[in-house]
């Protein structure tokens, strides 16, 4: 009897009515101590994806030098947008902004999906997010427009949100069927209708530019999936889940089981929870289920698998966590919630302050004196951003017809690619201008003018398009 009785206060958690609809200062002191992670961070020193997103930027919107076209727009339109205050600013008002836009999307969505915002906020901003939410630019955005598609998934905003989702990483692609929750074909056209309007002007900008209104897509597809098939294969990484899950590891688990055994129980039930929507908790438990199925699904089948291909984990796993712990009385809640916000902080600001991006390396004075000159480098994305025009390192054959033609190589030792450059019999062929503790300047001493701009395309660099 007493179990039953537990079970149905999990099934039940608060109603709308009696849930607090206002930030608590716990809240909003985690929403100040998050961005001010995020700024130092940042100026701790960028990553390499985030160099390229201002770069392309700048490429798209001010003259800049130079573009990925495997990269998805949404974070160069919005630091286009910051840009008011200076390109250099911008970088910091983008993850204001992106602070604030995560703040509150996850309360829209704590209050659409009936759980108490003040746990969900709190719980979701774990020492993963923290460290990799805003490091590279588009994770904590696309999950913020992820959030913000499901909390109005009823509604045709839900094809706006996922089209910007979706602009902020392709990958997300993948959710959009989950549109069809609608269960109204109006609703359903109208949201697609929304969906491909926002897309548009990204893709009349790729028809305009190269005669493909995909080639986005499909070079970050190429880049990142088909082609990587062929020599790049990782398996799967138990760690990569342990780091994404985090402290909320007892609370998942927990949460995720008694709802998984729930769903199972009412599953003679399935057609009448479907038609009930968000206000059935069967069937939000369900959203996120299967949610969270297809998040696990996408990184088995990634080829080179990173932990933050697992970041879109963060709404299933907080999801069944506060569903768990709203379970319990307040005192009890208290005993959990503060300790694992105080270590996620502590753990967080520990990886933070031990990590020293290596991006630093390439930012340096050193090489000033090339920069007017034709480049190729292995870390040509940090040297862009800086305005030194620079070209990935090509085969080992190009290369060497490159530098007899007079372009120059900076070659940064601690990269360990291109692979070929670890063969001593190949580098002997490679004139030096200049050796340094970091890098190696390659060339015969001859400055062929540096370009005024370089569009990178991946499947052109490859060799798979002219």
């Amino acid at each position: 009897m007493g179990s039953k009785t537990k079970n149905q206060k999990y099934l039940k958690p608060k109603s709308n009515t009696s849930l607090n609809l206002n930030w608590n200062h716990l809240s909003y002191l985690i929403f100040i101590i998050s961005t001010l992670f995020f700024i130092i961070q940042r100026y701790m020193g960028p990553q390499w994806d985030f160099l390229v997103y201002v770069s392309n930027a700048k490429y798209l919107f001010d003259g800049g030098t130079y573009f990925e076209w495997c990269r998805s727009p949404m974070i160069s339109v919005i630091m286009y947008l910051l840009s008011f205050v200076g390109w250099t600013l911008s970088e910091y008002f983008y993850l204001i902004f992106v602070s604030i836009l995560f703040f509150v999307a996850t309360g829209k969505f704590a209050e659409k999906w009936n759980l108490d915002k003040n746990l969900f906020y709190p719980l979701s901003m774990s020492f993963f997010v923290l460290f990799f939410g805003a490091s590279n630019g588009t994770e904590i955005l696309s999950v913020s427009f992820l959030l913000l598609f499901f909390a109005y998934i009823e509604t045709i905003l839900a094809g706006g949100f996922i089209a910007l989702a979706f602009l902020s990483r392709y990958t997300v692609i993948t959710l959009v069927p989950f549109l069809l929750l609608q269960r109204n074909i109006k609703k359903i056209f109208l949201s697609s209708l929304l969906f491909l309007l926002i897309l548009s002007p990204w893709f009349l900008y790729n028809f305009y530019m190269t005669g493909n209104p995909l080639m986005s897509v499909i070079d970050s597809y190429s880049l990142n999936v088909k082609y990587r098939l062929e020599y790049m294969m990782h398996p799967q990484n138990i760690n990569h889940f342990v780091q994404v899950v985090g402290l909320l590891a007892p609370l998942f688990i927990m949460g995720l089981y008694k709802s998984f055994r729930s769903l199972i129980s009412k599953a003679s039930s399935f057609k009448d929870i479907i038609v009930s929507g968000l206000k059935n908790v069967y069937y939000r438990d369900a959203v996120m289920f299967i949610f969270f199925i297809m998040t696990v699904y996408y990184y088995l089948g990634t080829p080179f698998k990173v932990e933050r291909y697992l970041f879109n984990l963060i709404i299933p796993v907080t999801y069944f966590s506060v569903r768990y712990l709203s379970s319990f009385d307040s005192n009890k809640i208290k005993l959990f919630l503060y300790p694992i916000v105080t270590l996620n902080l502590i753990v967080a600001l520990l990886i933070l302050f031990v990590t020293i991006p290596y991006t630093t390396q390439f930012l340096s004075d050193d090489y000033l004196d090339i920069k007017d000159c034709r480049l190729i480098s292995n870390a040509w994305a940090p040297l862009n951003y800086r305005d030194f025009v620079s070209e990935p390192a090509p085969n080992p054959t190009k290369l060497l017809e490159n530098i007899d033609n007079g372009y120059m190589f900076l070659y940064f030792k601690s990269i360990g690619e291109p692979e070929y450059m670890l063969d001593s019999n190949y580098t002997k062929q490679l004139p030096i201008i200049r050796e340094a503790d970091k890098y190696i300047i390659f060339g015969t001493g001859v400055c062929l003018n540096r370009l005024d701009k370089y569009e990178h395309l991946y499947l052109r660099s490859i060799g798979v398009l002219p």
